[in-house]
């Protein structure tokens, strides 16, 4: 068996790890895999709270930590990281800026 992350609704929440609106309700559905490859559902998970950005996982049962105050600074439009004002390409993607 192996968890599968469905999505539960479409609305963007923010999250509590990075700040940013890229959280999303996702269940972790169990499924019958085949060489990695989900095939059946066996059984349906819980609804956790998952990020895009960040990675995070939080369980909605407990309370989200407020989110860490983010430094002040020109940032890149791609990645949303800090760079120095100088630069003409992101040195964390590679966008041009």
């Amino acid at each position: 068996m192996q968890p599968k992350k469905v999505p539960v609704d479409g609305q963007a929440r923010t999250c509590p790890q990075c700040g940013l609106a890229t959280a999303r309700l996702v269940r972790l559905d169990n499924y019958l895999s085949l060489f990695f490859i989900p095939l059946f559902p066996i059984k349906k998970g819980r609804i956790v709270l998952a990020c895009k950005q960040c990675g995070g996982v939080w369980d909605q049962t407990t309370p989200a930590a407020p989110p860490e105050p983010r430094p002040i600074g020109p940032r890149c439009p791609n990645c949303d990281q800090i760079v120095e004002p100088s630069h003409r390409f992101c040195p964390h993607c590679g966008q041009r800026l």
